[in-house]
């Protein structure tokens, strides 16, 4: 075969391969997470690590944060941490109503599980017992968080 034949070929045999591959399928969240708050998707959600080395990029901008739980609010559920791989914390905080209640809750046996958080963040106030030179708390003023469900 001369070369014209053989490219010929090979762009046939690429325009098949494309044209045969499946489109994408749209993930369902319901299959996948358990929701609490307002409706969301993690499509799009940068992992913790991620964000915790751009923070000046990120802070006071809706984000959407992927990681495990270290902690849950063993009372009421109102607020976990997330597990940033360091000592360094990331807090998430439920969204209050106008009359102070948590607009959501979550379930306090979370504590190593995979979730996706959604809200504003921004950095916390100091901690009275945190080391001077301590970088500052991250927060987020969740308006959804997703479990991961454990899969069969």
């Amino acid at each position: 075969m001369n070369r014209l034949s053989i490219l010929v070929a090979l762009v046939a045999t690429a325009f098949l391969f494309a044209c045969s591959s499946e489109a994408p399928q749209d993930v369902d969240t319901q299959a996948l997470y358990d929701q609490y708050g307002a409706e969301a998707t993690a499509e799009g959600a940068l992992p913790v690590e991620a964000v915790l080395a751009e923070e000046e990029l990120y802070v006071g901008e809706t984000v959407k944060l992927e990681g495990t739980v270290r902690e849950v609010c063993q009372h009421r559920g109102c607020w976990l941490t997330l597990d940033t791989g360091t000592e360094r914390e990331v807090r998430i905080d439920v969204l209050r109503d106008e009359d102070g209640e948590y607009k959501f809750t979550v379930p306090n046996y979370l504590s190593g599980q995979r979730v996706v958080v959604s809200g504003m963040l921004k950095f916390g106030e100091p901690d009275e017992e945190a080391d001077a030179d301590a970088p500052p708390r991250l927060e987020v003023d969740a308006s959804s968080v997703l479990v991961e469900k454990a899969r069969a």
